[in-house]
């Protein structure tokens, strides 16, 4: 019997859902996604509010209104998942690739795996001088004040649209 490793996911973004994806084809992993937004997304989930959400956040989303893609749909393809599938054009507007995230996270059944309205706070290894680091992320629900947990991953992935950082622990990953 193999044991189980922990992963966390941070953001539900076009990064995040192929992450959950891949991820949630090997059983010997217990995967958690943290996203901030009410739903998947991240960057690809429009919203005409400015300067702050309902919650008191900084909006930072750069989407606007008439956004089309200017890289070609099939560079922002997810692996058996193209673009036609869903029928969706070379550039895409961002509802369309709001389209294809929410098809790809429906067709491969991995938003049981996503925390919504969650921010994460911090993401620490607990001793980087260990063979195996862990890794312990801090949380928060955004719709209540001073809501915060902690909980222990053998792996991170980062997707939080700007940087993406993957933390292998012994291949794991």
């Amino acid at each position: 019997m193999s044991d189980i490793k922990r992963i966390g996911i941070i953001g539900a973004g076009l990064h995040g859902i192929s992450a959950l994806r891949r991820l949630s084809q090997n059983k010997d992993f217990k995967l958690k996604c943290f996203e901030r937004n009410f739903d998947l997304g991240g960057i690809w989930l429009y919203t005409d509010q400015t300067k702050e959400d309902i919650y008191g956040r900084p909006i930072t989303s750069p989407i606007c209104h008439n956004l089309r893609t200017v890289s070609p749909g099939p560079l922002m393809e997810i692996d058996d998942h193209p673009l036609d599938t869903y029928g969706l054009p070379c550039f895409m507007t961002h509802q369309q690739v709001l389209q294809y995230l929410n098809g790809i996270a429906d067709d491969s059944d991995i938003r049981k795996f996503i925390k919504f309205n969650t921010e994460v706070k911090e993401v620490r290894p607990i001793d980087v001088s260990a063979k195996d680091t862990k890794w312990t992320i801090t949380y928060g629900d955004i719709r209540y004040k001073n809501d915060h947990h902690t909980e222990e991953f053998d792996a991170v992935v980062v997707c939080n649209g700007s940087v993406i950082i993957n933390k292998s622990v012994n291949g794991i990953i």
